[in-house]
């Protein structure tokens, strides 16, 4: 259990640094600092969207840490969290379906999505579009596998 605490405390420094930069990033955000786009309703729709990217994630992230930590408190919640993690069926469902693979792409196109908000509109749009495929694709495979196995 001491090997796995201390991926839980990398997990929260990690995650601190995120939530750190999403909560920079809102803030940037939310007083202009990146810069004004397009016309007034896209230029709307683009900041809201840019926040709501942010709050989501300083939410996740903040959301992770208190467990993490609660957790590294408790003997109980840690060994659960652990026999989650490390259950051998979660993890043939997550390898079948492509988890790892899914996660990586996502955050990929969402970057590539909000950069690239900044110059056009269709790639934006387009973006968005193939994230949310991808991710009715994941949650059909990851749904199907569940069911199967």
């Amino acid at each position: 259990m001491e090997k796995y605490a201390k991926k839980l405390k990398i997990r929260i420094v990690f995650m601190s640094i995120i939530a750190l930069c999403a909560t920079i990033g809102f803030i940037c955000g939310a007083f202009g600092v990146f810069g004004e786009v397009g016309n007034e309703g896209y230029r709307d729709f683009f900041s809201g969207f840019q926040s709501g990217l942010f709050a989501v994630l300083i939410v996740g992230t903040v959301f992770k840490i208190v467990r993490y930590i609660r957790a590294l408190k408790n003997t109980d919640i840690c060994k659960k969290i652990f026999i989650c993690e490390n259950d051998e069926r979660t993890m043939l469902i997550n390898e079948k379906s492509g988890q790892r693979l899914f996660v990586c792409c996502g955050y990929v196109l969402i970057t590539a999505a909000v950069v690239a908000g900044y110059f056009s509109r269709t790639v934006f749009f387009s973006l968005i579009g193939a994230y949310i495929l991808m991710e009715i694709v994941f949650l059909s495979l990851k749904a199907y596998y569940r069911h199967t196995m």
